[in-house]
């Protein structure tokens, strides 16, 4: 992939006093819908696509992408992303939806514009990420006096799992699985109270 800008992005990059980058993500639900969703403000149409920006109050709104973590051993490379606008009924069907989330596709791009006449550049979105959700966590309160209901999801690389074997599932019956026999992770989830005797 080339890091150079064309002629017709210098050109672009150079006709305006302040030029501005919008991160655009494209999620797939499990209902098979998609959410395609950025961060500068209002509807963009690109290539026939529309695309929700901050600012629509009745629409799922993109306000935050993390950095891409690069990849450590035994981890994947990962962004993060914010989502909100959300009512309280439909982040309570998020945590219902959960695992149906987690391992769903999701498309990152980017794309400058000129803020002014809210033109994006000519050569349309440039694909950043692209990988699986994460499963998302929730989160609601007040801040500054305004209400607040966002959703916290990574986009994990579409090579997370590759060459991974499947560990199982960390508690006792995963562990006999594993090693038939060992009394490891025994207690795992059993609440236990600790009594002191003088």
């Amino acid at each position: 992939m080339s890091t150079e800008f064309t002629e017709a992005e210098k050109q672009f990059l150079g006709s305006s006093m302040s030029i501005f980058r919008a991160w655009f993500a494209e999620i797939t639900m499990p209902d098979d819908s998609i959410w395609r969703v950025h961060t500068a403000s209002g509807r963009k149409v690109i290539d026939g696509v529309t695309w929700e920006g901050v600012g629509n109050p009745d629409k799922h709104q993109l306000i935050s992408v993390g950095d891409v973590v690069d990849s450590r051993f035994g981890e994947t490379a990962k962004m993060e992303i914010i989502l909100s606008g959300f009512t309280s009924e439909f982040l309570a069907s998020i945590k219902e939806q959960a695992a149906n989330i987690e391992g769903q596709s999701a498309t990152i791009y980017w794309a400058c514009f000129d803020p002014e006449t809210e033109t994006i550049w000519p050569s349309g979105l440039k694909l950043l990420f692209r990988g699986k959700l994460s499963a998302p966590s929730r989160h609601w309160g007040n801040a500054d006096g305004q209400r607040f209901r966002i959703v916290n999801i990574n986009i994990e690389s579409e090579f997370s799992a590759i060459n991974f074997e499947w560990g199982g599932l960390w508690n006792y019956s995963g562990q006999l699985e594993r090693y038939p026999g060992d009394q490891g992770l025994q207690f795992v989830g059993v609440d236990v109270q600790e009594v002191i005797v003088a």
